[in-house]
């Protein structure tokens, strides 16, 4: 990993108080007693209907998930509630996604859960490691 994204992803867990953004989320989801804060549909109904647990919105558009500054909403109401402007950047994400075959979901959180980090993050930590990033020069590092 890059000295410059480690420093962020860093940060970023130490503004989340030492968690990860889905912990962040899985405690905002129990701290809502698992319902919308808007219009009070239950997860139970909310993956019946989308196919997924309750949505959590940060309160200010792009900022870090942290547990004090985001609430749970349904898809509906997450929907009409604010969100980023496009091409302003977000503090929790930056990059591409990648889709990748579901069979290496298990081996791959297997291997992020014994370094205690996201799925996300192991895959880039051992794409750098295994391709390091070229400097200005063009040479490796």
């Amino acid at each position: 990993m890059r000295a410059r994204d480690k420093a962020k992803t860093q940060s970023l867990y130490a503004a989340r108080g030492g968690m990860t953004a889905v912990r962040v989320k899985e405690l905002v989801r129990a701290r809502d007693g698992d319902q919308c804060t808007r219009c009070g549909m239950v997860a139970v109904v909310h993956m019946m209907r989308w196919g997924r647990a309750l949505e959590v919105h940060r309160v200010v558009p792009g900022s870090v998930y942290t547990v004090a500054g985001c609430v749970t909403l349904c898809k509906d109401c997450h929907e009409e509630m604010p969100a980023r402007q496009p091409g302003e950047p977000d503090a929790e994400t930056e990059g591409i996604t990648v889709r990748l075959p579901i069979r290496y979901r298990p081996l791959l959180k297997r291997l992020a859960k014994e370094r205690g980090i996201g799925i996300s993050e192991f895959v880039s930590c051992a794409l750098d490691r295994q391709y390091p990033a070229p400097v200005a020069d063009g040479s490796a590092k």
